[in-house]
């Protein structure tokens, strides 16, 4: 594998190869994960989890499991009812979305494997799993909606009473005239593209502890998730408790990649559990519960129709897709996966005339979600197999093919066919950089000699376009998603000059205690080694409800360390140039030191400055004693990132075999903090694509 990073520049710490300060009391078991809390007088929960896919439940017998030694309560979705507790809110409504809860305990009606009907609380999780086998639930068969296909056929069984049909919602993306375009071009191409479903498979599942506190009764709950204050709201919403009696933590988290961006219904059980026995309540998913319960994604069928000048042009695209989206919309992002591949379909590409039209189905399978950046792969994958098949129809070379429809670099900002607003970007330099690496020239000299010799090697080549620093408040708004996207950043000095950043996001591996000391060290003026990043509990972090995903952390949670660590350099150069006599203007903060510009020898600690500002020692006037401060930031747009993949693969035409010859990845990430984490990120995210591509 090769990869370049475009726009790495180096200041100071920030673009430094440093090693992770977290791995160390990872590698040699120090971590202290969800299942690590062994609370006292703690009781283990199992789940009774629908073996059907779609029936009508009759009735539940709980006798046998409640009369087991060692049981302490089963509830059903009746319990639930007589506490007053309805269903979990889905977060983001698009349009005249039909889906807008989902049950914590399925209560009429099963329609999905998996589905949680019953929770049995016990001494310990194998007495509870026993139990659980006891309770009975006596089922009424239901026809099975199987896929879009079976879901959309006239008189399918409808899911959810009162719809009509099994659509959850419509959408659509450009307002191209393809009909028009059509008659103008060369070449009309029509393609069917199919995405098959996935799950994310952390290493660590889903888990939740929760107790009372026996003196002031507020909540807390220890949770393996992504969004801590989403979770805490998420919670106070159900339960109907002020959010100021719940207090959420997200100890290590052996990864998330999307299926731990809320409360999941099984964690707001665990809650209500503790709330209802007054005894700590433990969950820990197994890796069975993960695949029949853990949100899915990416199932999609798409009917695309591109009309092309001879040169490989395209002058018009028609997308028809759907998006099978199991038998709930996600509580956490709703539809926004296959809204968000409408909107990315166009791509790195200049697309004069574009629309699709998107139908989100309901069939009985596990509920969809989010998934590593979900729904621009399965957009990237639409549309680059349709470069392929332009450059086979007119024997073009496929990097031609691309470089041809490529937005310009002199064209941003550039509103793309659906409506995105691209920032920056200069695909082609991507992509030429790419092919360089790669060897393409030579590489199909090679192809040509192995075909004739009768192996087959192919070339692959992908330009994408990545929407990412999820978010602008107002866009969310916009889209109805009741997340607010902003950072929140507390940066603290103490009197001997060490520091801590507080921040409402919450890390999964990906090095934010490194990446965020690193920022703050160059603004200050410190070594990273004297800065504490403090995240993961919503009693001592500031409240920031997006979380982790979106590839948000360093965009909008950097962003927010320097605003916040370049006030408090400003109360340090004030100070300093007071105890200097020289202007704060002139001060500079480097190697620890606070001195004149120019005149290095003319400083002192910076521990000093922050010993004299804390201790109120001779304040300039109007100086407050305080290396406090706060910065909320919220951007205004989104950024798009961008790169170019470039595989060779040879395939053994009996087996079926396959090797890569190659791999290269060119990358757009802006400004670089840490070179080594950034180049793991891309080889992890490499690892993940060939898994869901050529494993699952």
């Amino acid at each position: 594998m090769s990869t370049h990073i475009l726009g790495q520049r180096r200041t100071s710490w920030v673009g430094v190869s440093r090693k992770r300060v977290e791995d160390p009391r990872l590698l040699v078991g120090g971590g202290r994960y969800t299942d690590d809390f062994d609370l006292p007088g703690a009781l283990e929960v199992a789940f009774v989890r629908s073996a059907v896919p779609h029936a009508r439940i009759t009735s539940i017998d709980v006798d046998a499991a409640k009369a087991l030694p060692g049981v302490h309560a089963v509830y059903t979705a009746a319990d639930l009812d007589r506490l007053g507790l309805g269903e979990l809110a889905c977060k983001w409504v698009y349009g005249d979305q039909r889906s807008r809860s989902q049950p914590v305990l399925a209560r009429d009606v099963v329609r999905f494997v998996g589905e949680p009907v019953a929770a049995v609380v016990a001494d310990d999780r194998y007495i509870a799993e026993d139990a659980a086998e006891l309770v009975w639930v006596d089922y009424e068969s239901l026809e099975v909606v199987v896929d879009v296909a079976a879901a959309l056929a006239p008189g399918a069984p409808v899911l959810h009473p009162g719809w009509g049909d099994n659509v959850m919602v419509r959408a659509t993306f450009g307002d191209g005239d393809f009909a028009t375009a059509e008659a103008q071009a060369d070449v009309v191409l029509r393609e069917s593209f199919r995405t098959h479903r996935h799950t994310a498979v952390p290493m660590e599942g889903r888990g939740a502890v929760a107790m009372i506190d026996p003196l002031s009764g507020a909540l807390t709950v220890y949770t393996s998730n992504q969004a801590p204050h989403r979770a805490k709201t998420n919670l106070a919403e159900y339960l109907n408790w002020p959010e100021h009696r719940i207090r959420v933590v997200a100890p290590d988290v052996g990864g998330g990649f999307g299926v731990k961006d809320r409360a999941a219904v099984e964690e707001v059980l665990v809650a209500v559990l503790a709330t209802q026995l007054g005894r700590p309540i433990k969950w820990i998913e197994d890796r069975r519960e993960h695949f029949f319960s853990t949100n899915h994604a990416r199932q999609q069928a798409h009917e695309v129709e591109v009309a092309v000048r001879r040169d490989g042009r395209i002058i018009a695209l028609h997308d028809r897709f759907t998006a099978d989206y199991g038998a709930y919309a996600s509580t956490a992002v709703g539809v926004g996966p296959p809204l968000l591949a409408g909107e990315m379909l166009p791509g790195p590409y200049d697309i004069p005339n574009y629309r699709a039209e998107l139908e989100v189905v309901v069939t009985n399978k596990v509920p969809s979600g989010g998934f590593r950046g979900f729904g621009m792969q399965q957009a990237t994958f639409v549309m680059e197999r349709l470069m392929d098949r332009i450059a086979a129809e007119l024997e073009l070379d496929p990097a031609d093919v691309r470089r041809r429809n490529f937005v310009g670099r002199d064209a941003f900002p550039y509103t793309s066919g659906s409506g995105a607003r691209y920032d920056s970007g200069d695909y082609e330099a991507a992509l030429d950089r790419a092919l360089a690496l790669a060897d393409y020239d030579g590489w199909r000299e090679r192809q040509r000699e192995a075909r004739a010799a009768g192996r087959l090697i192919g070339i692959g080549i992908s330009s994408l376009v990545e929407a990412t620093g999820e978010g602008p408040s107002r866009e969310h708004g916009e889209y109805g998603w009741e997340v607010s996207g902003y950072e929140n950043v507390a940066v603290r000095m103490d009197p001997e000059g060490g520091v801590t950043i507080v921040m409402g996001i919450s890390p999964q591996g990906q090095g934010h205690q490194t990446v965020f000391a690193q920022v703050c060290a160059d603004e200050l003026g410190i070594h990273p080694d004297d800065i504490t990043v403090v995240q993961g509990d919503t009693a001592t972090t500031p409240y920031a409800v997006a979380g982790a995903i979106g590839s948000r952390g360093a965009t909008l949670g950097g962003a927010a360390v320097i605003g916040a660590s370049r006030k408090v350099r400003g109360q340090l150069a004030r100070m300093a140039a007071h105890m200097l006599e020289a202007s704060p203007d002139d001060i500079e903060l480097a190697g620890g030191k606070a001195f004149v510009r120019g005149s290095e020898h003319l400083g002192m600690d910076i521990a000093t400055v922050a010993s004299a500002i804390l201790l109120a020692r001779d304040l300039p006037e109007g100086l407050e004693p305080s290396l406090d401060e706060r910065v909320l930031y919220d951007p205004t747009h989104l950024a798009y990132s961008f790169g170019t993949h470039v595989t060779v693969v040879e395939v053994d035409p009996d087996t079926g075999r396959f090797e890569y010859l190659r791999y290269v990845i060119v990358y757009d990430c802006g400004r670089v903090i840490n070179p080594m984490i950034v180049e793991g990120q891309l080889v992890g995210g490499l690892a993940h694509g060939l898994g869901g591509a050529v494993l699952e």
